[in-house]
């Protein structure tokens, strides 16, 4: 053991008098060049790779741009000249009590007062020339440049690349590889980037507070914003937000919405209401978010109002799914009186299935039992619903509280909302399921990356969601309306190809295969596809074979028609009266005390100019 610590301490002390012997080496010749240099950044530029080719850093240490009859000058010296000066210092406390001042225990400098310096000059003809004044270094040279800050700048390209990305919500680490790739000799670490990206966001924000960025990026892509604060405060309490081009998608589709909250998107852990809506090609886009302090009823009617306010006068919501959220239920009805309120399946059946799981004690007694339940749940009419849970209580009467937690948590009060007996009387085209508002949320959270978000990150990376959910629509449109499927060939389609929604078309063809079983009966047909879809069923189809006819374009409900993103003019659509509305505000302002008039100037000079607002973002929650 002895002979080998001996033997290390050789070979590190044959190391230390390499690296020390490194450091005397003249460097002189290296920069000696060959010729003049027209430009300023020529010469630096070509000081700082050679000096990088031997493993040194070098930078400007001073430069005067001349003038008044002085010639342009530049010193170049090792990023390691000159000694570090204790700046930074925190109080200490004496013997007495007294406070003194003492250098923090972990600062640390790389400067070890290297002479390595370099004087370019712009003589009379207007070139630059380069003179050593000493070319050695009293430390040995890097062996990575990796770690050295100067050496990793990223440069105007670069930044350019990052910004592209940056708009992309391109993670960090990926930013970092495509740079590495683009340009092997780039010295970056993760930490350049973070830092990069914070500078070029410091920019982008003018000075502005984090609420005035925000209302100056909503005010600028028209988005429809609202927020209230807490009783007098400044602090923001809710803020609900809406793409204009969603909301347009939302009068040309207004009958079903989904309506579901998300958990961990945001530093302030302030739950998000996402508002999804359907269209014609099964394509599900984001409505409008809503950032809440609380899951209150309170908290959803207002977002929901605000909602309703901005399709006031056109057709409102007909079918709203959600989950069994019990103060959003009732935001819905006292908000949507109208609308019928149906339950997500997935959302009922995963619950039942977690909390009814421990009650068996062999696997296929509850598989079996999950057969019975799909049963009840898929009844086809109320008959057959009510003779299907009394086969349930009388098979599964003995598992304790099996049948009563079933009855008190869903049976008794929401079967409406969700076992079809009901819910097969519902124009929901389709959508009794969460599934598409589920499959949203998850790429909301897949784009959104972490749970740390501010409202600025939050509304860049939603943004960039929204457009692509556009895209996605558009080209869906486009399918319906130019792909001419082979099976849609039948002459039973005539009216019908290109003119309506592949979805839709799709539905029929299922439902010309019942035709033959089916006939002309009516009741045997049922017409769930007509109650549900607003489609044709197997009944009306047969008619059509049988009489040789195509399917006319008016048996169509409207939804399945609509392949494009601009709503019609609706009849409904109140006029507003911009005279009547301001001369409130007028008459409320002469009424107000002081404090009243102020905060009605407040909100004024905030809808004439967002990035003056002097609302705050809410305290991060623990």
């Amino acid at each position: 053991m002895a002979q080998e610590s001996d033997h290390r301490s050789d070979v590190d002390q044959e190391e230390t008098n390499e690296d020390n012997n490194s450091s005397m080496v003249d460097y002189t010749e290296q920069f000696t060049p060959t010729g003049p240099f027209r430009t300023r950044d020529e010469l630096i530029s070509w000081v700082q790779k050679v000096g990088r080719n031997s493993g040194f850093i070098i930078v400007v240490k001073k430069s005067d741009v001349g003038g008044n009859g002085r010639r342009g000058r530049v010193y170049l010296a090792c990023e390691r000249h000159g000694s570090y000066r204790v700046r930074c210092k925190m109080p200490e406390t004496d013997v007495k009590g007294d406070k003194k001042r003492k250098r923090r225990s972990n600062t640390g400098t790389k400067k070890c007062d290297c002479p390595f310096l370099l004087n370019a000059k712009n003589p009379r003809d207007g070139v630059w020339t380069l003179t050593v004044v000493c070319g050695t270094h009293n430390h040995g040279s890097a062996k990575y440049l990796e770690g050295h800050s100067y050496a990793g700048r990223l440069d105007n390209d670069e930044v350019n690349v990052m910004l592209q990305m940056m708009k992309s919500n391109a993670k960090p680490k990926d930013i970092l590889v495509t740079l590495k790739d683009r340009n092997p000799t780039n010295a970056s670490t993760l930490r350049t980037i973070y830092n990069a990206r914070q500078k070029q966001r410091l920019i982008e924000s003018g000075g502005r507070s984090h609420m005035q960025q925000l209302l100056h990026l909503l005010n600028e892509a028209n988005y429809i914003e609202c927020h209230r604060c807490y009783d007098d405060t400044s602090i923001v309490r809710d803020i609900f937000w809406a793409h204009p081009g969603s909301l347009q998608l939302l009068k040309c589709f207004p009958r079903v919405l989904f309506m579901d909250c998300s958990y961990k998107t945001n530093r302030y852990k302030y739950p998000v209401l996402q508002v999804v809506g359907v269209t014609s090609t099964d394509m599900t886009f984001s409505v409008a978010f809503g950032y809440m302090t609380d899951e209150k009823e309170e908290n959803f009617m207002w977002v929901l109002q605000k909602l309703k306010n901005l399709v006031d006068g056109w057709p409102l919501p007909e079918v709203i799914v959600t989950d069994k959220d019990l103060a959003l239920m009732s935001a819905i009805k006292r908000v949507f009186p109208e609308a019928i309120n149906l339950f997500s399946m997935s959302h009922v059946d995963k619950n039942v299935m977690a909390n009814i799981k421990e009650k068996f004690t062999k696997s296929s007694e509850f598989q079996e039992f999950v057969q019975k339940w799909n049963e009840l749940v898929y009844a086809s009419n109320e008959f057959e619903y009510y003779r299907q849970i009394d086969l349930l209580e009388t098979e599964y009467g003995t598992v304790q509280g099996l049948i009563p937690h079933l009855r008190s948590a869903w049976l008794n009060q929401y079967k409406e909302k969700f076992v079809t007996a009901w819910t097969n009387d519902v124009l929901h085209f389709g959508n009794t399921n969460t599934n598409n508002a589920e499959n949203a949320h998850e790429k909301l959270k897949k784009f959104l990356c972490t749970s740390q978000g501010n409202f600025v990150t939050l509304w860049t990376t939603i943004d960039s969601m929204i457009e692509l959910q556009h895209l996605e629509i558009k080209a869906s449109f486009e399918r319906s309306l130019t792909v001419v499927v082979d099976k849609y060939q039948d002459p039973i389609f005539t009216q019908l190809r290109g003119l309506i929604s592949k979805v839709a078309l799709d539905k029929i063809w299922e439902e010309l295969q019942r035709v033959p079983s089916v006939g002309v009966d009516r009741d045997s047909c049922g017409c769930v596809l007509r109650r549900t879809h607003g489609l044709p069923c197997a009944h009306e189809l047969a008619l059509y074979q049988h009489d040789q006819l195509p399917i006319p374009f008016g048996d169509i409900n409207s939804h399945w028609q609509k392949l494009n993103m601009t709503p019609k003019k609706c009849d409904l659509q109140r006029d507003f009266n911009f005279k009547e509305v301001t001369q409130k505000v007028v008459e409320k302002y002469e009424n107000s005390d002081e404090v009243g008039r102020a905060t009605i100037v407040q909100k004024l000079i905030e809808i004439a100019a967002f990035s003056t607002t002097s609302t705050v973002v809410p305290l991060e929650k623990d």
